[in-house]
């Protein structure tokens, strides 16, 4: 009995003696496997912001060329767009609607001609510490003549591009939606940007197609300029460095005189 029961103590301690060397024998095998997890979601955040950048690098591209190609492969198939003026949903419908405006279709041929978007930034598409990607914002002045009038007057406007992004797709991140903004009807009060009535987008538009006052040629070749940003009742431009003179005069041939005077 007495040997039963020390034999049954020596289990026991050995038990407790040996269990802390066995668990302690498995923990560097726990440890490199974190390791290894750690350099694998490391190198996926990486080829991540890679991939990032260069969809941003693609989205600069796609505006100096005024999307031809539009690189697609970048796009959600059933990427959705939104503007002051229409709506869609499909990367197809959206290539149609660019090449539309761009007068690369019959219809827009027949509509217009020289359009054109000029980019003055991208910023935005961080990683969020949720794994999101943040929205990449561009900011852009469009031109657009309608060549459909007899008169073939120009559409300008300004505004931001909200693009919703996500990891996954044929290039490792793709565009799932689009929403526009004009500067001229959708900023509000603080800078924030929220979506109007269409009918307001359509009455900027149309508003700009009137014929021109027919005395304004006779001013004379405006100073060439950059329109930066077209609000409401109001632009910014940027002009090339230049001297300029300032005159009173009731008649607009005297003030020419008068103008002639400084260049002598």
């Amino acid at each position: 009995m007495v040997n039963e029961i020390g034999q049954l103590l020596g289990l026991v301690l050995g038990a407790i003696v040996f269990c802390p060397s066995r668990l302690h024998a498995f923990q560097p095998a726990a440890s490199h496997s974190g390791n290894r997890l750690r350099r694998l979601h490391s190198t996926a955040v990486n080829q991540l912001e890679v991939d990032i950048a260069k969809l941003k690098r693609v989205l600069k591209k796609e505006y100096v060329s005024f999307f031809d190609p539009m690189e697609t492969q970048f796009y959600s198939p059933s990427v959705s767009f939104i503007d002051p003026m229409t709506s869609f949903t499909g990367v197809e419908n959206y290539k149609r609607n660019v090449d539309m405006l761009a007068a690369r279709t019959t219809m827009g041929k027949f509509l217009f001609k020289d359009a054109g978007i000029v980019l003055h930034s991208v910023e935005g598409g961080a990683l969020k510490s949720d794994g999101s990607i943040e929205d990449i914002c561009t900011r852009w002045t469009l031109r657009l003549t309608a060549k459909i009038l007899p008169w073939s007057p120009t559409a300008r406007f300004s505004g931001i591009s909200v693009y919703q992004v996500k990891a996954g797709g044929r290039k490792g991140v793709e565009i799932v939606k689009q929403s526009d903004f004009w500067d001229s009807i959708n900023i509000q009060e603080g800078g924030t940007y929220k979506e109007v009535n269409k009918g307001l987008a359509i009455s900027d538009f149309l508003s700009q197609l009137k014929p021109e006052d027919l005395a304004a040629p006779s001013a004379g070749a405006e100073l060439p300029y950059q329109l930066l940003r077209r609000g409401n009742g109001y632009e910014v431009r940027r002009y090339p460095s230049h001297n300029a003179v300032e005159i009173n005069y009731e008649r607009r041939d005297d003030g020419f005189s008068m103008l002639g005077s400084f260049t002598n």
